[in-house]
């Protein structure tokens, strides 16, 4: 509970992963959060995954969790966007490769946010909420529920009703 986590939200996209895990430790986190292109930059930068761990060791810094889990929810299944309309690379990364990349760094959680939209209610977010939860828990990961304004499920009292409803 009294860890900090440096978000990779608040760290400029094209930050090196070195420079990240330096600006991270330097400050006194004790684990950073990653995208899944993240992960990939510093894979594209030459680095294999055994570096990437070597990194993270040597900064004392762990992983605490990958973002962004964005398949969950009801027909995001049957979702695909080109990667030149995906700029950021939010939808690049699906279950599998974030499930693994989590894996390969010792993650302790993925953050689960609705971003697609749609005509589905509560229980079926719950359903697919649950349905995560559990392939999550057979990697021994943990799930967060991250509300977001814009979306489906706008705020805190919508998201503790999904995560109740998903026990």
């Amino acid at each position: 509970p009294g860890d900090l986590v440096l978000c990779s939200g608040t760290v400029g996209r094209h930050t090196s992963f070195r420079d990240r895990l330096a600006a991270a430790s330097a400050a006194g986190y004790s684990a950073v959060s990653l995208w899944g292109r993240d992960y990939q930059a510093a894979r594209d930068e030459g680095f294999g995954d055994a570096d990437l761990v070597a990194l993270l060791d040597d900064h004392g810094l762990a992983v605490a969790e990958l973002d962004p889990a964005w398949w969950w929810t009801p027909g995001a299944d049957t979702f695909s966007l080109p990667p030149e309309l995906d700029p950021i690379d939010v939808f690049r990364f699906g279950e599998s490769e974030l499930f693994g990349i989590a894996e390969t760094l010792g993650a302790r959680s993925v953050n689960a946010a609705e971003v697609l939209g749609g005509a589905w209610g509560i229980d079926d977010a719950a359903a697919g909420f649950a349905g995560l939860c559990d392939r999550a828990a057979e990697r021994g990961l943990l799930v967060h529920l991250e509300w977001l304004a814009w979306s489906r499920i706008p705020d805190l009292a919508t998201a503790l009703e999904v995560v109740t409803l998903a026990d």
